[in-house]
């Protein structure tokens, strides 16, 4: 099965599925029952939908045995493999049934696999190290899958969608924190962006424009930026950058001076990404202050390309005071002298003002 799903270019998938082999459940029916959810799971990647339904039957039919025959004095242990394995079913059987345009169904699974989660919370840790069978994947694609059809069915009315979504911001908050006491700083920067593209509803747009960070949460904003400062020792966050910001003497008004000293201090004028999460992890606290987070202000230019916009806005001061485009290739020419315009716009606000304005108005 890891062979096919990695022939077809799909590796992750294949990791996430070789995980769930190697996870050991006390139970040998249990086992069954999550095996034939697993291998369900994979078929479906492979749109092979045919084995996908007779894999996620052969499960739900061994999980019905075992759940008539289960006693109520089992150990807690053996407790959370039987809950942990219901929801990991209810939700392989939720986007079996949404891949198959059977609505009803799959709303049913999924909020089944939702409500368990809420109501035994205190038993699940989707964070452990170890592979298990509820883990962080899980806990999204049961969010993402309801959300989905919750968004374009609205049998069950926009308080219960405004709760899914509420949860599924909680949760990418726990998983924030988990990774930053860990010390896991690039996945930690990149769930920043994915989480503040959540919370401001432009995860389809890919990126965070002016107005987007000017009416961004301000309690939202403050619990990530606390999670930044709590688990660095004061050593990253927005605030730390707020500070940087006005220190090196900007301001609402763009000033080419004041922020060439703001990306030197931070050093994101010299190192690319990979040499910043290269330094941060070799040892965080003689990483220059206030370095990370660095993604969060990742932009997308109309060519459909991806590059930090603090990359190009260094790259565009050097190149500016150089005068000299002719190192760039033709598509990047454009953008580069595009962004001159972006920071020195006739409004007098250049966009890179922006995230450091609200940060002063959070009062982080």
């Amino acid at each position: 099965m890891k062979e096919k799903l990695t022939g077809k270019g799909l590796d992750k998938k294949a990791i996430e599925i070789s995980e769930k082999a190697n996870i050991k459940i006390k139970d040998p029916q249990l086992e069954q029952v999550h095996l034939h959810a697993s291998k369900s799971l994979a078929y479906q990647s492979l749109n092979d939908w045919k084995l996908a339904e007779e894999s996620i039957n052969q499960s739900t039919n061994f999980f019905r045995v075992l759940k008539f025959n289960k006693s109520k004095k089992e150990q807690s242990e053996s407790n959370s493999e039987f809950l942990q394995t219901e929801i990991f079913v209810l939700t392989v059987q939720g986007n079996l049934f949404r891949e198959r345009n059977q609505t009803l169904l799959a709303i049913e699974a999924y909020q089944k696999a939702f409500n368990l989660l809420q109501s035994n919370s205190n038993q699940l840790n989707p964070f452990k190290k170890q592979p298990q069978i509820i883990n962080t994947t899980t806990v999204e694609r049961v969010h993402r899958g309801y959300l989905e059809l919750l968004t374009t069915n609205s049998t069950q009315g926009n308080d219960f969608l405004s709760k899914v979504r509420e949860s599924l911001k909680e949760h990418y908050i726990a998983e924030l924190d988990n990774l930053l006491e860990n010390k896991k700083w690039e996945a930690a920067d990149r769930l920043t962006l994915k989480l503040m593209l959540y919370i401001a509803k432009r995860e389809k747009e890919g990126y965070l424009d002016a107005e987007d960070i000017k009416t961004f949460s301000c309690p939202d904003l403050r619990r990530i930026d606390a999670n930044w400062k709590n688990h660095s020792d004061g050593h990253f966050g927005f605030g730390v950058q707020k500070k940087i910001w006005l220190f090196t003497g900007n301001r609402q008004e763009y000033n080419e001076e004041a922020y060439g000293k703001f990306l030197s201090r931070l050093r994101w004028n010299e190192w690319d990404y990979d040499m910043i999460i290269r330094e941060v992890e070799k040892d965080y606290s003689k990483a220059p202050v206030g370095i990370l987070p660095y993604y969060y202000l990742l932009r997308y230019d109309y060519l459909g390309d991806t590059l930090p916009h603090r990359q190009i806005t260094y790259r565009y001061l050097r190149l500016k005071v150089q005068r000299d485009f002719s190192n760039l290739p033709p598509q990047e020419t454009y953008i580069w002298m595009r962004l001159g315009k972006v920071l020195a716009d006739t409004d007098g606000a250049g966009w890179g003002s922006y995230p450091y304005s609200r940060a002063r108005v959070c009062q982080l």
